[in-house]
């Protein structure tokens, strides 16, 4: 109603509260009405300016934690979403904006809940700035949708179609669903994603790198100059220290000065070309305890740092092989050897800016030396500049050692 329309708050938090999908029906209908009643205003106005984007509806809703909304709920919003796009059809800007953040996290939403916000967002480009679904049921099958959807919006707004997407906690999302939103990140769909704490390995991380170095291609256009990418995959499995209390002295940061430079060429080129062409990505994970138990066992086997590859056996190769931040840096490390010649380096503050989340993913020695090289080659590069590493919370490291990776004033000579 237009009378009550200044009513509305700008902020609407009902978390924890026992509602369901009827208030999201009704959530719904408000964000048509005040979308029609913004139409009208703008048609009334003297200039056809818009003079209050969000007239009428919140721009913030925060309904997590309410696991009666599920899909049914989640439908609801996102055919709301729907009805309510912008006559600006290349979305640009603000105009098509219906809500700067919406949070649907914890409550029981899967995959048809996030497929139907999949289609909403792919047919109303940059109507949402932040996305929570954590701590759902949504899998592989839902963050695909997400991934596809968002790359469908991207191609109608030279921006990015959403900043963040958070997807904490689905257990069930794992590398087929990482790779869609990686391949969403890469193309400049999504500035930011968060996939803490699902079952992503080593493919998974390591279509993070890939996303990385085709951005890196790009780091010049206007859209990702100056931008900031942040990648958080932290509490997933794809490390291949066993999950226990490691004895014995921690990983020294002073290891990192003589070997963050001279592992470039043996982590990008030698061990990441052995890996994949002798085993290939195609690792199976475990599929039951006995296996999980057997991976362990493997996983376990921390490679020492003077043992030379070529005595590696089998059975080495393939816990290596499972090492996702391995991979992930041997992605971009593998682009030191594609270019003979030195980049002239671009300041600091015009590259593209990337943070990136590891912690408590069971990495190893030969991991920490592998990010150390992949952080040390980026700052050499004319694209990207690898802001911080964040490697809290794995097992044997030093705090300095911590600190250099994540850029931290005073620790990171370390790696020079």
């Amino acid at each position: 109603n237009e009378h009550y329309s200044s009513a509305i708050p700008n902020v609407l938090l009902m978390e924890n509260c026992g509602i369901g999908a009827a208030f999201c029906r009704s959530i719904g209908r408000g964000i048509c009405n005040a979308h029609e009643l913004r139409r009208s205003q703008i048609l009334q106005s003297e200039d056809g300016t818009d003079c209050c984007l969000y007239n009428g509806r919140p721009s913030i809703l925060r309904i997590g934690g309410n696991p009666a909304i599920g899909d049914a709920g989640a439908v609801a919003l996102a055919a709301a979403f729907r009805m309510t796009t912008s006559d600006d059809t290349d979305g640009e800007g603000d105009n098509g904006r219906i809500m700067e953040e919406l949070d649907l996290s914890s409550c029981n939403i899967g995959d048809v809940g996030a497929e139907a916000i999949a289609l909403a967002l792919a047919s109303n480009p940059s109507s949402l700035k932040r996305l929570d679904l954590s701590s759902n049921k949504i899998t592989d099958v839902g963050a695909i949708a997400l991934g596809r959807a968002l790359i469908e919006s991207r191609e109608r707004t030279s921006s990015f179609a959403l900043d963040q997407i958070i997807l904490d906690n689905n257990v069930l999302i794992g590398d087929e669903g990482a790779a869609a939103l990686a391949k969403a990140m890469s193309s400049g769909a999504v500035r930011s994603v968060h996939l803490r704490s699902c079952s992503i390995r080593a493919e998974g991380a390591a279509e993070f790198g890939k996303a990385l170095v085709e951005m890196m291609k790009h780091s010049k256009t206007l859209q990702f100059q100056s931008t900031q990418i942040d990648i958080d995959i932290s509490g997933n499995p794809f490390g291949i220290s066993k999950p226990k209390k490691k004895k014995g002295a921690a990983y020294s940061a002073s290891l990192l000065r003589d070997k963050a430079s001279s592992n470039i060429k043996f982590i990008g080129k030698s061990l990441q070309s052995r890996i994949k062409g002798g085993f290939g990505m195609g690792l199976a994970t475990a599929e039951s305890d006995d296996d999980e138990e057997e991976m362990g066992n493997v996983m376990g086997e921390i490679l020492s740092d003077d043992e030379d590859v070529e005595e590696f056996d089998s059975d080495r190769l393939k816990a290596i092989a499972r090492c996702g931040a391995r991979l992930f840096s041997g992605e971009i490390l593998n682009t030191a050897s594609e270019s003979n010649a030195p980049a002239k380096l671009a300041s600091k503050e015009a590259r593209l800016q990337i943070l990136i989340g590891m912690r408590h993913c069971f990495l190893d020695n030969g991991a920490i030396d592998a990010l150390a090289a992949a952080k040390v080659f980026a700052e050499k590069a004319d694209a990207i500049s690898i802001l911080s590493i964040d490697i809290a919370m794995n097992t044997g490291i030093e705090d300095a050692t911590i600190e250099a990776l994540k850029g931290a004033e005073g620790e990171e000579d370390l790696l020079t």
